[in-house]
């Protein structure tokens, strides 16, 4: 039986990948966790797990009202959350949760924008402290192909950048928005094929 959720039904399959994320957080001791997830079924019975465990845990997900959204954001900046689960699609794009430097991601999501953006809610401005990233991924599922997916992506995405930083300083080509995604050459500059 595979670990996580159900794909298909969003339904909680087991527990172990509770048990390993509850480990995590012994290790971690008492810094603040955020904990990602993409499942609102799964957030839910994990929040009850750890809930149990630890006591009072934060929850947002597709299910949390805006006030409660913003109420319990609030109270993890100010420390009074110690952990604080997560849906990456309920926190509003650019929040600040820089009080944390631990993140968890409890499922692989194929998106390496919403991975991304995940983490760079905790790695902003102002973080003081060295990151550490975790992800929970069950051996021989669909999920462990998705992280390598994801790793793919992650590396194409670097070699992308690492490109387009060598052709902006060795020839003073710049990116610009348009419809063609084509650089853009610079009056005066010659053109050259890569």
């Amino acid at each position: 039986m595979a670990n996580g959720i159900d794909i298909d039904t969003g339904e909680v399959v087991n527990n172990e990948k509770f048990k390993v994320i509850s480990e995590k957080i012994e290790e971690i001791g008492e810094e603040q966790v955020i904990v990602w997830t993409y499942w609102r079924k799964f957030s839910d019975e994990l929040h009850k797990y750890l809930s149990n465990k630890y006591g009072t845990i934060g929850l947002i997900n597709g299910g949390t009202s805006e006030s409660q959204r913003q109420k319990q954001i609030n109270s993890f900046k100010s420390g009074e959350l110690r952990i604080l689960i997560a849906s990456i699609g309920s926190i509003a794009e650019g929040q600040n949760l820089q009080n944390c430097h631990i993140a968890i991601i409890a499922n692989q999501w194929y998106d390496y924008i919403k991975d991304t953006q995940s983490i760079g809610r905790i790695e902003r401005v102002g973080q003081k402290n060295k990151m550490l990233v975790i992800r929970v991924v069950a051996h021989g599922t669909v999920e462990e192909d998705v992280l390598d997916v994801l790793t793919q992506k992650m590396s194409l995405h670097d070699a992308h950048n690492y490109l387009e930083g060598i052709m902006q300083k060795k020839f003073g080509l710049r990116r610009v928005v348009n419809d063609s995604g084509q650089y853009k050459i610079p009056a005066g500059a010659e053109a050259l094929e890569v």
